[in-house]
């Protein structure tokens, strides 16, 4: 009996263990403020000793893109807080980059990474101000720089529209000025993957229950955040009670297993 007993919470336990950490995922919807709409996804994981985030411009029916319609960040919190440092930046599988990168510089020059233990707050008019102590940004917008950069020029400036994310529905020929390839970009269409060096990783970090209050920052000033009931899940994190996919599955086979075994030791008596 002890070692039917021992084995039925061997399986449980590794049903257990494989469902603890999962990425957290979040998606915003919106219009920006020049009143074109604007759509954005994130999936942010943990990868051996690194902290990856895929962040997407998911829109799909703008016609004429504007600079407040350009996806240029995220804002976010994390419990507990992790030193990160930049690593890279690559296109996501499928994605292409619209204009030039320039000889000598890489993707990642155009993103920088910040940490703020007292958030965010610009100190000129509109006077942003984000709680949330984790930003990345392909913008300044009075808060990033003057280093890290995720490529190998950590302190070039970030400016503008550059390096910002656009949608499949991107087309530079109905563009507005401000947001075409010829006078400003590289520009990612579709997706960028974003990885940072984790200095310290918890034991059991988890970062669909980790990460909260995030928002998807759109043009420089930035003109639009998408947060709050714009978002689903950017702010309220999933009832950590209800079991997931995987978590139930898992448990499913565990007791699969304990039906097994108890046949096996019925046929033997």
């Amino acid at each position: 009996m002890t070692r039917l007993t021992g084995l039925v919470a061997a399986a449980l336990l590794l049903g257990s263990a494989a469902s603890q950490a999962a990425p957290y995922t979040a998606t915003g919807t919106g219009t920006s403020t020049a009143g074109d709409p604007i759509a954005a996804s994130v999936s942010i994981d943990v990868s051996g000793s690194n902290l990856v985030i895929v962040l997407t411009d998911t829109s799909t029916t703008n016609t004429g893109y504007q600079p407040p319609d350009a996806l240029l960040g995220i804002f976010f919190n994390m419990a507990p807080n992790l030193t990160l440092t930049p690593l890279s930046a690559a296109l996501t599988s499928g994605s292409t980059v619209l204009g030039t990168i320039p000889a000598g510089n890489t993707l990642g020059d155009y993103w920088q990474y910040k940490f703020s233990s007292t958030g965010f707050t610009q100190t000129n008019s509109p006077f942003l101000s984000v709680p949330d102590k984790y930003g990345i940004s392909a913008t300044g917008i009075q808060l990033f720089g003057p280093g890290g950069n995720f490529g190998s020029n950590p302190t070039i400036p970030i400016n503008g529209v550059d390096g910002a994310i656009v949608g499949t529905d991107y087309n530079d020929a109905t563009a507005n000025g401000g947001m075409t390839t010829s006078g400003h970009g590289p520009f990612e269409q579709d997706s960028i993957t974003l990885t940072l060096s984790i200095s310290s990783l918890p034991p059991g970090f988890d970062p669909s229950t980790a990460i909260t209050d995030l928002s998807f920052i759109y043009g420089t000033a930035p003109d639009s955040l998408l947060t709050g009931s714009q978002c689903q899940n950017c702010v309220t994190q999933r009832d950590s009670t209800v079991p997931e996919p995987a978590t139930l599955a898992m448990f499913a086979f565990g007791l699969l297993g304990l039906g097994g075994l108890l046949r096996l030791r019925k046929a033997a008596a």
